[in-house]
């Protein structure tokens, strides 16, 4: 953790949303290297990324299913109805 982070937390602000936002715009503390902040800052930016991509993968996972499921409904019902004119046309 560098020292921008540091003193987000020994500050009592603790919240994960307040120490992204606070170590993303905070200046590099003394004892910081430029090259040190600028990882904290796309560790950081990487972590959000990934939490984004996940939720978008299950939702569009959730969609496929459902999907998948009324197209496999559908079908169903069109051979229903493709069998019951099929009986229709060989009673006559």
């Amino acid at each position: 953790m560098t020292n921008a982070e540091n003193a987000v937390v020994s500050s009592g602000e603790n919240t994960e949303e307040d120490i992204i936002n606070k170590t993303t715009l905070a200046k590099p503390a003394k004892g910081d290297t430029v090259c040190e902040n600028m990882a904290s800052r796309k560790e950081i930016a990487d972590r959000r990324a990934a939490g984004s991509n996940e939720e978008r993968i299950a939702k569009g996972t959730r969609e496929r299913a459902y999907l998948t499921t009324a197209l496999t409904e559908m079908i169903a019902s069109l051979a229903n109805v493709y069998l019951r004119y099929v009986d229709n046309e060989n009673v006559k």
